[in-house]
């Protein structure tokens, strides 16, 4: 299991899977933390407080659609 610590190493990943731009890996990534925190609304403070810092940062600041 790859254990990320940095916003730029989880970009990367996600930009490594075939089908995604490289241009488009950080708006992915962002796209599934909001589902990510879609699917664990009760659990989002929980989540944030085992992040390293720049992850937890990213998490916190990635808002949901109304």
């Amino acid at each position: 299991m790859t254990r990320f610590r940095s916003v730029s190493e989880l970009v990367a990943a996600v930009g490594s899977h075939d089908g995604i731009e490289v241009e488009t890996a950080e708006s992915v990534t962002r796209a599934v933390l909001e589902i990510l925190k879609r699917l664990v609304p009760d659990e989002a403070d929980d989540v944030a407080a085992v992040l390293p810092e720049e992850l937890r940062d990213l998490w916190v600041a990635t808002v949901l659609p109304d």
